[in-house]
């Protein structure tokens, strides 16, 4: 691990304060169901990060990357779930009523808070990185950067995603206390209603954007 990792670590730190479809979906969490589901969302797309590590080892994103047709469905995927996601926040805008689903986690210790909403985020946040066509891309031209020693390879790996794991939770997890903390503005029924809008329609962009793109 030389110059090389460190000059990584700085690229995964920028990537990870780089506002992106996480970013979105973290912040619409903590508006429809409070922080610590936005923090949920934030670890549940952190832990994403292990999957595309160990395919990456694997070798199954090469799979992924050199195949049109792999790369095509993922993609698509992606793309499905993030208008999925945004499709919900504008129809909640232009109803003008929280989701069914959207119970608020606020005023109870995370361990002890709405457990199915907390779940719920979670896997909102792993599928939205797990489907990340780019993180695919990224993690497999990264990784053999990161490892010099072949022999060492589970090793250099965990300490790069261990690095861009913490890094991006501390992030993500700041986000939504700060989020958390304004959240009774972000509430009220007109700002609401017009954050929610900008949020679903970011992420159907995000979405729309994704399906658009060619593989590499």
């Amino acid at each position: 691990m030389d110059s090389t990792l460190w000059a990584l670590m700085g690229l995964a730190f920028l990537l990870v304060i780089t506002p992106g479809q996480d970013t979105m979906l973290v912040l619409r969490n903590v508006m429809l169901r409070g922080k610590f589901a936005g923090i949920a969302t934030g670890v549940g797309a952190c832990c994403g990060l292990f999957v595309h590590a160990a395919l990456s080892v694997c070798g199954l994103s090469a799979i992924l990357l050199y195949s049109a047709a792999a790369f095509t469905v993922l993609k698509v995927l992606g793309a499905c779930y993030l208008v999925y996601l945004g499709a919900r926040s504008l129809w909640g805008a232009w109803k003008g009523a929280v989701l069914p689903d959207a119970v608020a986690c606020e005023g109870a210790p995370l361990l002890r808070g709405n457990f199915r909403q907390l779940r719920r985020a979670w896997g909102e946040g792993f599928m939205s990185n797990v489907l990340n066509p780019k993180v695919v891309v990224f993690y497999l031209a990264v990784l053999p950067q990161v490892i010099g020693d072949p022999s060492a390879i589970i090793r250099d790996t965990l300490f790069f995603v261990g690095f861009q794991f913490v890094i991006a939770v501390i992030y993500l997890t700041l986000l939504s206390l700060c989020l958390g903390r304004v959240r009774h503005v972000l509430l009220r029924p007109v700002f609401k209603r017009r954050l929610e809008t900008v949020t679903g329609g970011l992420m159907v962009a995000f979405g729309v954007r994704l399906a658009m793109e060619q593989a590499p």
